[in-house]
Formats: structure tokens, sequence, C-alpha cells
């Protein structure tokens, strides 16, 4: 039987329940977004025109059933890579740099299309989101970490 390091049932479990989040986070879109809209009519919140139209823009985004089908796949993909790292599957090993890179290229979307929205510069979601996926990636390429995935069988 393999011996599951901590790391790797630390990083297994941050991407259970990342991918938990996610789906649970769409299923609710619908509703924060009406709560939200609720919330600024009640408390008499006038947004300047451009920032009217900036928010119109995100929403309709955020909620869009592409957006809302990639955020769903995303996030069970990543969920299941939990699992499978857990139990130390090769496949959820090679997962990994692939979800990654798929989160980088979601970040740079998100910076895209509802960045505008982003409370504090972009910048620094840029390089935290570049520190946290260079972290996993170079954890999960050391041989160390490789060799827990390789079957005897092989």
């Amino acid at each position: 039987m393999r011996k599951r390091s901590v790391g790797v049932t630390i990083f297994s479990v941050i991407f259970i329940i990342g991918g938990a989040l996610g789906l649970i986070g769409q299923i609710l879109v619908p509703w924060i977004h009406q709560s939200v809209g609720n919330v600024l009519t009640e408390k008499g919140v006038q947004l300047e025109p451009e920032k009217r139209q900036q928010l119109a823009d995100a929403n309709t985004v955020l909620i869009s059933s592409q957006y809302r089908a990639l955020a769903v796949g995303t996030s069970a993909v990543q969920l299941a890579t939990g699992v499978g790292l857990l139990m130390l599957q090769s496949w959820a090993y090679w997962l990994v740099p692939i979800i990654a890179g798929v989160s980088l290229i979601w970040m740079a979307a998100n910076e895209l299309f509802v960045g505008k929205l982003m409370i504090g510069p972009s910048w620094v979601y840029l390089i935290l989101s570049l520190g946290w996926n260079g972290l996993i990636v170079w954890y999960f390429l050391r041989p160390s970490v490789k060799a827990q995935f390789v079957s005897k069988e092989q």
C-alpha cells in the first residue's frame, strides 16, 4: 500500500473544498444576483452611470449559461481531482498542472470581463494567483511527490 504525504493530503482537501464551494456557489448565483440587486435598491444606492453599466455587464457574464456551465465543469473536475489525489490516482496527479493552467486562464478571463468591479488593484489578484498556482505545480512536480502516484505494477 502506498503512503500519502501530508502535503498531498492538504492539497487534496483544498481541491475538494474548492470544488465543492464552486458547485455550491453556482447553485446560489441566481439568488445572490437577485439579493444584491434588492439590497442596493433598498439602501437607495445610486451608482454613477458608468459603474451601473459595469455592474450590469458583469452580472450578465456571471449569470450566463456558458459561464455557469464552465464554472460547474471546472468545479466538478477540481472536486474529482481532490478525491483522486486522496486515493493517489495517477490521472489526478496529471490533472493538477492542467487545473493550475486553467485557473490562470480563468483568472485572466475574469479580469477581462468582471475585473473592473474588483475592490483594490487587480495586479494583487494576479500575483497571488500566479504564486498559488506556481506553488501547486512546483509541489506536485517534486520527485518525492510524483513517486507517490506511481503504482508498483509499472
